[in-house]
């Protein structure tokens, strides 16, 4: 007979009661069978091995970026700034944290941290982390003098790299969140830098020290 019997006509043969018995895979035509499932193979080309990596690099990159932003948001000091030089007083179990910086870079670093946040799609109005960033960005807003528009103070040599990160970081804050109080304080900020950019050229160490790099 022709070995593309169809299940009907099987069911039909079969003694009632009986073919519940019966494997599935005996009653269909053999081009019907799914095939056993192939043992996955690992790829051998450096190329492919190393595009796999990337791969598994990005699909961890969200997770590590959660672990970042929680260990910034346990730092935060209670005023809202970044303490360069105590941040690890945050610490309070286990071991504390090392590596301090100096005091004289609390705007920078607050900055910085702030524009994690704030890339991130947290803002001063939504966010899981929205209370952080407004503790901070309110921080940093009364850093800023009123009359030249410096963020913090000139007693560091690097001080325009600190006031240069802390106005990026205001400009984010006022664009992202739409927090209308932002906007002087985020041009008194840019006024700054241009007024003190060398001529025709950019920025360094010190305001128009003739001096310019690409940082």
């Amino acid at each position: 007979g022709n070995p593309a019997v169809t299940l009907r006509a099987v069911m039909a043969l079969v003694v009632p009661g009986l073919l519940l018995s019966v494997p599935l895979a005996l009653l269909l035509p053999l081009d019907a069978q799914e095939p056993p499932p192939r043992e996955a193979k690992l790829p051998h080309d450096p190329d492919d091995l190393a595009r796999l990596e990337r791969l598994e690099r990005i699909e961890r990159a969200p997770a590590a970026l959660d672990l970042g932003l929680a260990w910034l948001a346990s730092h935060q000091s209670e005023d809202g700034r970044w303490d360069a030089d105590g941040f690890m007083a945050r610490d309070v179990e286990g071991p504390p944290c090392d590596g301090p910086g100096r005091a004289t870079h609390d705007v920078g670093v607050t900055g910085i941290a702030l524009l994690a946040f704030l890339n991130n799609g947290s803002t001063m109005r939504l966010g899981p982390h929205k209370n952080a960033v407004k503790k901070g960005v309110m921080w940093l807003r009364e850093q800023q003098d009123a009359t030249s528009g410096l963020f913090g103070t000139a007693n560091s040599n690097e001080f325009v790299y600190d006031h240069a990160i802390a106005t990026l970081a205001m400009v984010e804050a006022y664009g992202r969140s739409d927090y209308k109080l932002l906007k002087a304080t985020a041009q008194h900020g840019l006024d700054y830098l241009e007024r003190h950019r060398n001529p025709f050229m950019v920025w360094r160490y010190q305001p128009r020290d003739g001096d310019n790099d690409t940082s």
